[in-house]
This record gives C-alpha cells, sequence and structure tokens, in this order.
C-alpha cells in the first residue's frame, strides 16, 4: 500500500513538472498546416519565465533536424521573472516544398524545452492552396469568383435557414 502511495505521488508530480515544462514555449505557425511555396511562414516561439528572477534562454529554430545545416534562427533572450517573450521569424517557403517539421528550441540552466509543428509546402503557381483551412467559421467572401458556388443559395435563404446556419457554427 505505501508502495503503491509512493508511486503515484512520484507520478504525479512527474506529471506536474513535465505540464509545467510544457507551459514554458510555445509554437505557432502562420499559416498553419498546409501553404503555398508563394507564401512566407511566420514562425513565432513564445518563452515564459515562470521563476522568481530574470533569466537568459538560448533559443533556436530549425527545419526538420537539429542541427546547424537546418538553423534557421538562433538568439539569446533575457526575459524578467514572471514574464514572456515572443521570437518571430518569416522565412521563405520557395525551395521548401513537402512535408516538413519546425522545431523551436529553448534551453536554460542545462534544461532544453522543444515544441515542433509539422507545415507542409506545396509547389504552386498560386498563393492559395484552393482549399478552405485553418479555423475558417466566416461566411462572408470578398469576390464574386470566389462566391459563386453558394451565390444563388445564400440569396434563397429564409431568416430561419440563416439562424440555424449561424449558430451551428
Amino acid at each position: 500500500m505505501i508502495m503503491k502511495r509512493t508511486f503515484l505521488l512520484l507520478f504525479s508530480l512527474f506529471s506536474l513538472v513535465s505540464l509545467q515544462a510544457e507551459n514554458k514555449v510555445s509554437l505557432t505557425l502562420i499559416p498553419p498546416g498546409k501553404i503555398t511555396n508563394k507564401v512566407d511562414l511566420d514562425i513565432r516561439g513564445g518563452i515564459v519565465n515562470e521563476s522568481a528572477s530574470q533569466q537568459t534562454y538560448q533559443v533556436a529554430l530549425y527545419w526538420n533536424k537539429e542541427n546547424k545545416n537546418a538553423l534557421l534562427y538562433e538568439t539569446v533572450v533575457t526575459i524578467p521573472a514572471g514574464k514572456a517573450e515572443t521570437v518571430k521569424v518569416v522565412i521563405p517557403t520557395k525551395d521548401r516544398v513537402g512535408k516538413n517539421k519546425v522545431i523551436f528550441k529553448v534551453a536554460n540552466e542545462g534544461k532544453a524545452y522543444r515544441k515542433t509543428k509539422d507545415i507542409e509546402v506545396i509547389e504552386s503557381d498560386i498563393r492559395s492552396i484552393q482549399q478552405i483551412s485553418g479555423a475558417w467559421t466566416g461566411i462572408y467572401h470578398w469576390s464574386e469568383i470566389e462566391g459563386k458556388h453558394w451565390n444563388q443559395d445564400i440569396k434563397k435563404m429564409t431568416d430561419d435557414q440563416w439562424r440555424e446556419l449561424i449558430r451551428s457554427m
């Protein structure tokens, strides 16, 4: 019984420490998921200093693997206690076609934290991937060409149908 409780306590502590480490760094890709090689990729890494003192972090961004040839950007940031900092890098995707991975590595006091995100770069003659993706929830379109597939249906919708559509989003 004591062994079981000890194990549960250690497991809980380990989970808590892991959760804290997970929340210490974050990675966002804009646009997320899939883009064409005509669009620049905006990479944003967030670092939170949860300690009671100022900390210095070694930050690196890699493309697909962690080595010198794959290094996109590196810097050192000093963050006051309880504050956060964002590292922002915009890269061209012209020569990066295929399924890829962005790696955000943050090192501090002998510990390293990593976040990774997958990104697919598609060869294209135009900027658009010609799909609705990401967090699209709107029904607004800015050209008749874009809305040609549903304009006639939208014109026929009743007030009740509009209500149902909006509430279902």
